[in-house]
């Protein structure tokens, strides 16, 4: 007979991982990568390093998911400009205050998402969505090069 997870099990699992997450967000917000240690986070979400681990197999591993989150948002709210109605003057002009004025309202957060030394690991995640974006960005330059609002001679 296998062992099946009660609903308030699995509740009360889902919620120390985002609690775990959450506090590492905000370590990192304060301090920075460095100031997220195991032992840090864990205290923060009021749960053991023990704990921590068993959701995680490392440190690596906690920063990629938090830098993951943080750049699908940025990613949603890129993607809802560039498909938006409006000209990609406009668009390319509310990507980059937006993304801008979101950086200065954490400006800890956005250097460490982008350009705080991290391992190799988290590097080549923060690699993987830097490209990310740089294609939605790229699409509003197309798609104001195809209108003739830009004249663009290569977009690579």
């Amino acid at each position: 007979m296998s062992y099946k997870r009660s609903s308030l099990m699995q509740e009360r699992m889902e919620q120390n991982r985002k609690s775990i997450l959450s506090s590492a967000r905000k370590l990192i917000s304060e301090g920075g990568f460095k100031d997220a240690q195991i032992q840090t986070i864990a205290e923060q979400a009021g749960v053991s390093s023990g704990l921590v681990y068993r959701y995680f197999d490392n440190k690596s591993q906690v920063l990629i998911e938090v830098l993951s989150e943080a750049i699908n948002t940025e990613l949603l709210v890129i993607d809802s400009i560039t498909e938006s109605d409006l000209s990609a003057k406009q668009k390319l002009h509310k990507a980059v205050a937006t993304f801008v004025k979101r950086a200065l309202n954490s400006p800890q957060l956005a250097y460490s998402l982008m350009f705080e030394p991290v391992d190799s690991t988290v590097e080549h995640e923060r690699f993987r969505v830097k490209q990310l974006i740089k294609q939605s960005m790229k699409k509003i330059l197309a798609d104001g090069n195809a209108s003739g609002e830009f004249v663009l001679d290569d977009l690579n």
